[in-house]
């Protein structure tokens, strides 16, 4: 590979001003691009409220500062990947926050806070949590037979006369932990003297096998981070568990088995709908007043990052369109680059309302436990789970009501899918290292635009009209799916290897070099 060292003349003694080079480098394209794509990759997350701990050593202080730095690492490295999909996700977030925010305004009695969007993101960040710490004081303990009795009937419980329901389902963590008998007399000691009762008469096994799972997972998170701001809950967990005994039959219950599962401890993180429906059923007092005003001064939103994104994109746009119009070559990069930023101000826009960097949730108190009937209802509408890579999605293979309620954010995310691969067919008549890639790249872009609009309107098709079976309808995304990644891939790559044939003129400056930015 041939290098070429620029060799500019020194100015002549007394100069006052020296303009720039007429030339640019490989490596000023490199740094301008990434400069692009590092800096919008880390202003647009907007993360949850991590998990909270009190860290007690230096290990456990690095353990939480490398988990939290990982973190964003993995959600950078979605967004480089694949910017349609994080601008989906924000566009289902902001639909639902929305909602939710009208549905909580609309069942407010005597409320003075003006629900917005914002609270509803924060709600979806884990940002209100419902702590029944303060009623073990109120817990039934050392009383007779007759009240243990009536104290289960408190909460609608029975014990249960068959193989438990919570055993069937399949959570996602639960062959990472053993399933033993609750009747062994270290757990029955956790328990309140009514629970303990019914263990000894009926054996309550998945109330032990629920606080199991939930007692090692707390066990391991105390141990690697610090104390917890929860803990497993004996009463939750048997409210919990004849909730699902009762409704196993019906179909809802395996979509909220991993919330039924994250109920049986003393600390809730709430929707706004189930914080509605606390509220009405007397669980709280009263809604949380925390008023927009509220949510900003505790959101740590990184506005310089989010300066220097826009002005480096700025900067990027306007030298693309200062060469375009100079007949100067323009290099893939630089294309490619321009089309992840349009994506990404596009998912700013869904984001806008978004508290951003919050680090502490806001702590509901509660005024009593939920019945088994309330704890169903309330289980319904929680949040679901946020931490996994693929963000929420549940499975590949998604019922046809459930690709019903994410139409809209599946239909922007294919759009910015369309969107960016219409950008790159801007570099079809560019300098290829050969006219193999130059087919290549052709053949990549039309893909990358057009896999999306079939996917959409395959979509839209069997939502309307359901003209063929599930499973086929399914094949058809995942292979369609496979063939997306596979173009985006191939882009990928080859914009980065393009970097070292380029044209000579594409080495030529023009007036934008003059204008501050990162290179």
């Amino acid at each position: 590979m041939s290098i070429f060292q620029t060799d500019c003349s020194l100015p002549a003694e007394g100069t006052r001003f020296v303009e720039s080079p007429d030339v640019r480098g490989t490596l000023d394209i490199l740094w301008s691009c990434l400069s692009v794509l590092l800096l919008c990759t880390w202003s647009i997350q907007h993360l949850p409220i991590p998990h909270q701990c009190q860290p007690r050593s230096v290990r456990q202080q690095l353990n939480n500062f490398f988990v939290q730095l990982g973190i964003k690492l993995r959600w950078m490295l979605v967004t480089l990947i694949a910017p349609e999909l994080l601008c989906g996700v924000a566009a289902e977030e902001w639909l639902t926050a929305c909602k939710a925010a009208r549905t909580i305004s609309g069942g407010a009695t005597n409320d003075k806070v003006d629900w917005t969007s914002s609270h509803g993101f924060f709600a979806q960040m884990g940002g209100f949590r419902l702590r029944f710490c303060n009623l073990e004081a109120q817990e039934p303990r050392g009383i007779s037979d007759t009240n243990d009795e009536t104290a289960l009937e408190k909460y609608q419980i029975a014990a249960p006369s068959q193989e438990p329901l919570l055993n069937q389902l399949s959570f996602p963590h639960a062959n990472s932990w053993s399933r033993e008998s609750s009747t062994n007399g270290s757990q029955r000691d956790l328990l309140p003297i009514s629970i303990s009762i019914a263990v000894q008469k009926k054996s309550f096994k998945s109330i032990s096998w629920d606080l199991d799972i939930m007692s090692k997972r707390h066990a391991k998170l105390s141990a690697s981070f610090g104390d917890s701001d929860w803990s497993p809950d004996a009463t939750n967990g048997a409210i919990i568990e004849q909730m699902m005994q009762q409704h196993q039959s019906d179909p809802k219950a395996r979509n909220v088995a991993l919330t039924a599962m994250r109920m049986t401890t003393d600390v809730w993180t709430m929707s706004l709908d189930q914080i509605r429906l606390a509220q009405k059923h007397g669980i709280i007092e009263s809604l949380p007043s925390m008023s927009k005003e509220d949510l900003n001064a505790i959101s740590n939103s990184d506005g310089l990052a989010k300066a220097l994104a826009v002005c480096q994109v700025l900067w990027l746009i306007i030298q693309m369109i200062s060469r375009a119009a100079s007949s100067l070559a323009v290099c893939q990069l630089e294309v490619a680059t321009g089309a992840f930023a349009i994506t990404t101000f596009l998912t700013y826009m869904f984001l806008w309302q978004k508290p951003q960097g919050v680090t502490r949730p806001i702590y509901l108190e509660a005024a009593r436990r939920p019945t088994v009937a309330e704890a169903w209802e309330l289980a319904q509408c929680g949040l679901e789970e946020t931490s996994s890579l693929l963000y929420r999605a549940r499975s590949w293979r998604q019922s046809r009501a459930h690709l019903k309620a994410r139409a809209f954010s599946n239909t922007i995310m294919l759009a910015c899918a369309t969107a960016l691969g219409a950008v790159h067919c801007a570099a079809w008549d560019f300098e290829f290292p050969g006219r193999v890639e130059m087919w290549a790249w052709r053949g990549c872009a039309l893909g990358s635009t057009i896999l999306p609009l079939f996917l959409l309107a395959w979509h839209e098709l069997y939502l309307r009209f359901a003209f063929t079976k599930h499973i086929v309808f399914s094949i058809v995304i995942l292979v369609g799916f496979v063939l997306y990644g596979f173009t985006r891939l191939f882009i990928m790559i080859e914009m980065f290897r393009c970097l070292f044939y380029l044209p000579v003129d594409a080495f030529i400056t023009t007036w934008t070099i003059n204008l501050p930015g990162i290179s």
